[in-house]
């Protein structure tokens, strides 16, 4: 709870010192739209995820470092966008209730999608590796977990569990493909207003 809160606050508060405080709010500021920058997260998170899903043992460390990096870009360039457009486009007298129902949903999405993918990935991994570990379940796997899983298959069939363990979080991260994709009709249907408007 402490750790989602102390990043919530940071995203919440970090834009608000560079744009405010030092003056490097170029994007929302400068043109006034959010919208655009929303729309190009959506277009930028799909390429971002859906590079990740090309990992395999044998990535490159740079290889992984600037996927993670495009990923945590596109998704960072429109995350405020929702806010700006709740700011701008309703009265003073909403505007917190609309940023409420904004946490509510960055805090319900994920809790609803992390167990998503924990079964798609549990799932897969159990079938994945059938063949060196008969009677593997998705349950075990939860409640063992992974170091488990390593430790009790004999060295020969380490690069067996590992490529099966890469497989299965390439299933996993197809989730963050489809959910990167669904970002777009809120991006193509978000009101286009001018925050300069709201501010004059």
């Amino acid at each position: 709870m402490s750790t989602n809160s102390m990043t919530n606050v940071l995203e919440w508060y970090l834009p608000t010192y560079y744009q405010v405080v030092r003056g490097k709010g170029i994007g929302t500021t400068t043109f006034g739209y959010y919208a655009p920058f929303m729309i190009f997260a959506s277009i930028c998170m799909p390429i971002a995820a859906g590079s990740m899903t090309t990992y395999d043992p044998d990535t490159t460390l740079v290889q992984i470092i600037i996927y993670s990096g495009f990923a945590g870009f596109s998704g960072g360039i429109g995350f405020q966008g929702s806010q700006a457009a709740v700011q701008t486009t309703l009265s003073t007298e909403d505007v917190n209730l609309g940023i409420g129902v904004i946490f509510f949903g960055q805090h319900l999405g994920p809790a609803v999608f992390i167990a998503i993918a924990q079964v798609i990935f549990t799932t897969e991994l159990s079938e994945s590796l059938q063949e060196v570990i008969p009677g593997l379940t998705p349950k075990y796997i939860e409640e063992n977990g992974l170091g488990d899983i390593k430790n009790g298959v004999p060295m020969q069939h380490w690069e067996t569990v590992l490529s099966g363990i890469d497989r299965s979080l390439t299933s996993t991260w197809y989730l963050c493909v489809a959910l990167a994709y669904t970002t777009m009709a809120g991006s193509l249907l978000i009101e286009w207003r001018s925050v300069k408007q709201k501010q004059s």
